[in-house]
């Protein structure tokens, strides 16, 4: 019976050694499949980091872009308005001198002949 005792309690140890061995390997399965899912989630926190500081650079580059672009439009209207004065201007003395050839014209034809 003693013999029939330690044969249990030898195929006990074997199973508890097994089991153990499958518990470790499992574990150090778990424990690499961990880092590689670290490892993974580094580098894309790193080229999340690398995306942003790429899109903030574009971005500032077209919002400088953009500020030169309002400036020029800004330019040109002011050339604009400028060139439209001028014309108006134009338009008032081309005006007045028409208005008074006209008067000058009308005074001469209603002018008697022969006093002067």
């Amino acid at each position: 019976m003693g013999f029939g005792l330690s044969i249990h309690s030898i195929q006990g140890e074997k199973i508890k050694e097994k089991v153990k061995k499958v518990d470790e390997n499992e574990v150090f399965r778990l424990i690499k499949e961990q880092e590689d899912k670290n490892l993974e989630i580094s580098t894309f926190k790193v080229e999340l980091v690398t995306t942003k500081r790429t899109y903030e650079v574009q971005f500032s580059q077209m919002e400088e872009e953009a500020k030169s672009f309002k400036a020029s439009l800004t330019w040109k209207v002011q050339e604009y308005e400028q060139q439209l004065e001028e014309l108006r201007n134009e338009v008032k003395v081309s005006y007045f001198a028409q208005t008074t050839i006209y008067w000058y014209t009308m005074r001469e034809k209603t002018r008697p002949r022969g006093f002067s």
